[in-house]
């Protein structure tokens, strides 16, 4: 499997090492974390990889609190669940309990999201992308990955604001693992989706200028307004760059082998036709 990319790496979650993920934060994302989480078990605090530059703390708690999810047959590894209510992660330094900008994680002309998720529920119809229900979305909604129903087709799309609602869509499915590529740069939005088939899908490119503002802070799980993302999360990495070539590549090699279960399923055909023998 090749390695997750790390040049203008700038945010990287992997709710499936639980060395980063705890129950409880004291001291109100700061202080210290308690708790590894078992199956079902609320999540309050998402840890950076240690290879970007923000940490993550929770803002919803209880049941309202993603859960971790340690053995399931939706996504190959232990992921987080979020139930469509009340339960976002926010960009937090835990030093200092200080909120991260966009600024921090993206540049407003260029930046790369990458996340492999499983929809559980898409019923969101609002005209406006920002108002739709986000896997991730900033403060003031400039800038996101949100998912909606249009119309009956279930839909992920790239958001971005640069004085119109620009947006870039594919068509997914609930019930399904699915990794999603979304990039900005040289004035277009880009997006790629692979499925559990292991299936590439890439709409055409859509013109959008500059990112409006990157002066509010990336909520996971939680939209602008108010809206909630129903599914489950295995991993996201953000990039400040548009990232191209052998580093896309990788990129989405990484996730796809990493995430999706058609990238087992071939393991398990060469292991049968090899057999004892």
């Amino acid at each position: 499997m090749p390695s997750l990319p790390t040049t203008n790496l700038t945010l990287h979650l992997d709710a499936s090492d639980t060395d980063n993920l705890f129950k409880t934060v004291n001291g109100g994302g700061s202080g210290v974390h308690t708790g590894t989480p078992a199956d079902g078990d609320a999540v309050q605090v998402w840890n950076d990889e240690g290879d970007g530059i923000a940490d993550v703390a929770m803002i919803g708690v209880g049941s309202n609190a993603a859960k971790y999810r340690s053995a399931t047959p939706l996504m190959k590894h232990p992921c987080l669940d979020f139930d469509g209510s009340v339960d976002e992660f926010t960009t937090r330094n835990q030093a200092d309990s200080a909120n991260h900008l966009i600024s921090d994680l993206i540049t407003n002309s260029a930046f790369t999201f990458a996340v492999a998720f499983y929809p559980e529920v898409i019923a969101s119809t609002n005209a406006n992308t920002y108002d739709n229900d986000a896997i991730f979305i900033d403060t003031s909604g400039f800038v996101g990955l949100v998912t909606k129903d249009n119309a009956g087709t279930k839909e992920i799309r790239g958001y971005n604001w640069d004085g119109n609602d620009d947006h870039i869509d594919a068509t997914v499915a609930t019930g399904r693992s699915w990794c999603a590529f979304y990039r900005h740069g040289s004035g277009n939005l880009k997006l790629t989706i692979i499925d559990d088939t292991l299936t590439e899908t890439s709409p055409s490119d859509v013109p959008s200028g500059n990112t409006g503002s990157v002066g509010g802070v990336m909520h996971l799980g939680s939209g602008f307004g108010g809206h909630h993302y129903n599914g489950r999360i295995g991993e996201i990495a953000f990039y400040s760059a548009e990232l191209t070539g052998t580093d896309l590549t990788n990129l989405k090699q990484y996730f796809a082998d990493k995430w999706l279960p058609g990238s087992s399923q071939v393991s398990r055909s060469r292991v049968i036709s090899w057999g004892w023998g």
